[in-house]
């Protein structure tokens, strides 16, 4: 009977002991576990590049504008068609796509190209060109017999030129070129000056006024018709 005994006693060991072996692995399972699967500051900034590395696969992309777009990814932006129809100056756009974040209409009308929500940019000053369209800031008659103008603006180029309509009339009625008309610069402004030449330009611009436009022939640009009239 005792050996009966004895011998439930060791099985009744010999089970505790494999439960606490069993529950002692699977304790050091579930240390391990977490630790794997733990997303680090180094694994985003793996997942990040990766991504970026992802959008430099483009078909439409050369490896010059790769490297710079490896170069400048913090310039990189992306605009939704619906917020942002027109891409603001200084963005150079890369690729159009269709993203979630992005997804607010299917309506063409507000869709890039019509088809896409996403562009894909990058901060690019250098490509801001130069306006080349004239820019009247004020305008008057001088000379001692106030029978000129002055002009002051700026964009004005070595080849512009003055046109000239009555107040209410669309023909021109006098252009004022080279020699005809004096271009002078001061630090940011321009001033163009000219003498009406002919007495029906002088009769009018004592009279009634006369509209006067900057022309830049090159870019085919001018500046807002402006109506002066002869100081009294």
């Amino acid at each position: 009977m005792n050996l009966k005994i004895m011998k439930n006693i060791f099985i009744k060991a010999v089970f505790t002991l494999l439960l606490l072996t069993i529950i002692s692995c699977q304790n050091n399972e579930d240390e391990i576990i977490p630790a794997e699967n733990t997303t680090t500051e180094e694994t985003l900034i793996d997942t990040e590049k990766l991504i970026e590395e992802n959008e430099l696969k483009k078909e439409n992309l050369s490896p010059e504008l790769k490297n710079d777009i490896l170069q400048e990814r913090s310039s990189i932006r992306r605009f939704c068609s619906i917020f942002n129809p027109i891409i603001p100056i200084g963005y150079r756009v890369l690729y159009y796509e269709n993203s979630v974040p992005c997804d607010f209409t299917t309506f063409p009308a507000n869709l890039y190209l019509g088809l896409y929500n996403t562009a894909v940019c990058i901060h690019d000053p250098i490509i801001i060109p130069p306006s080349t369209t004239p820019l009247i800031k004020r305008a008057g008659s001088g000379c001692d017999d106030h029978y000129c103008i002055w002009i002051l603006g700026k964009n004005f180029d070595d080849n512009s030129y003055v046109d000239v309509r009555t107040k209410n009339g669309s023909e021109i009625i006098a252009s004022y070129r080279g020699a005809d008309r004096v271009l002078t610069t001061s630090g940011a402004d321009q001033l163009i000056t000219v003498r009406f030449k002919t007495e029906f330009e002088r009769r009018e611009f004592a009279t009634r006024g006369l509209r006067i436009w900057v022309v830049n022939p090159d870019p085919r640009k001018w500046a807002d018709g402006r109506l002066i009239k002869r100081f009294q």
